[in-house]
Formats: structure tokens, C-alpha cells, sequence
């Protein structure tokens, strides 16, 4: 008798995890189908010989309201800016941008 309960549990707790992954998902793509390229700092050009401002340098893609770009700082550590949506969706994001929407370089990918 508590094999069978046990068996309903698992099947039951299979079946929600699948749902709740597949809404994941289908939310992103949703929100990927609306995004667009953003101009982003990446840090490694900046004013004032290094030390000032960075300049938007690159073209990275957002799933529409969704915000999340990494950039180096003037100590030249990397930070991560994003919105509670971009922490949320992190994984497919990334994935995203790495198989489907890369980042663009100015002066690499775009223009000279």
C-alpha cells in the first residue's frame, strides 16, 4: 500500500516539474520572439585614457523586459547588471545569446 502512494507521489511531482518547465520555457520564447539587439558597455574602451565612462560598445539581444549584460569595471573586475526577469531566466539567456543571438562587437561585427 505505500509503494502505490509513494509511485502516485513521484508520478504526480514528475508530471508538475514537467508543466512548470515547459511554461518556463514557452515564457521565454515568448519573450525572446519580442526581444531586440540593446547598446552595452562591455568596459574595455573607456574615456579619459581608461578611467572614465565605458563606451556602448556592443549590441547584446533582451528578451523583451528582460535586462542582463555582463561589463568590466575600471578595476577591471566583471560585473553583472540585470533585472529580476534576466536572474530568472539566466540559463535560457545565456543559452540564447550563445547559440542564437550573439553579441556584436562595434568595429568587429558592426561597421569597420
Amino acid at each position: 500500500m505505500k509503494n502505490i502512494i509513494v509511485r502516485k507521489y513521484i508520478k504526480r511531482s514528475i508530471l508538475q516539474a514537467a508543466i512548470i518547465g515547459a511554461l518556463y520555457l514557452s515564457i521565454y520564447v515568448i519573450l525572446s520572439l519580442n526581444g531586440q539587439y540593446q547598446p552595452r558597455p562591455t568596459g574595455k574602451f573607456r574615456m579619459n585614457g581608461g578611467a572614465g565612462l565605458a563606451y556602448m560598445d556592443a549590441m547584446t539581444w533582451e528578451p523583451k523586459w528582460l535586462v542582463l549584460y555582463k561589463w568590466a569595471g575600471v578595476d577591471r573586475k566583471n560585473n553583472t547588471d540585470a533585472n529580476t526577469g534576466g536572474y530568472i531566466f539566466y540559463p535560457l539567456i545565456y543559452l540564447d545569446r550563445l547559440y542564437w543571438h550573439e553579441t556584436k562587437i562595434m568595429g568587429r561585427d558592426i561597421g569597420g
